[in-house]
């Protein structure tokens, strides 16, 4: 929630780590950072703040990561894991059928 809430504000690049679903909801639109390794932190930090990035590519990786997060329908993304899971809930089911299925089948 809080990187959408920094991508939304356009204001300056997000730095995340490249973890879970961040790099997903951030489009790619964001500055990556390796979660374990401070030396990764301290140099982007420093190119984002002081020396490797200029203010137009700042304001250029702002404004895509704006549109994106104001794309970004959490409502579609769970639709699509519900979706995935209901697939393999079927798969399930198709792997059990002539086995006997599960015990509550049986009992039936």
């Amino acid at each position: 929630m809080v990187v959408e809430k920094a991508l939304a504000g356009g204001l300056d690049p997000v730095l995340t780590t490249q973890t879970g679903g961040l790099l997903e909801a951030t489009g790619g639109h964001c500055v990556e950072i390796e979660p374990s390794s401070p030396q990764s932190i301290t140099q982007q930090l420093d190119w984002v703040c002081n020396r490797g990035m200029d203010e137009a590519a700042k304001c250029a990786m702002a404004e895509a990561a704006r549109k994106h997060a104001l794309g970004f329908d959490r409502a579609k993304v769970l639709r699509e894991l519900m979706s995935l899971v209901e697939g393999q809930q079927d798969d399930q089911g198709e792997e059990g059928e002539g086995k006997g299925g599960n015990e509550t089948d049986q009992n039936l």
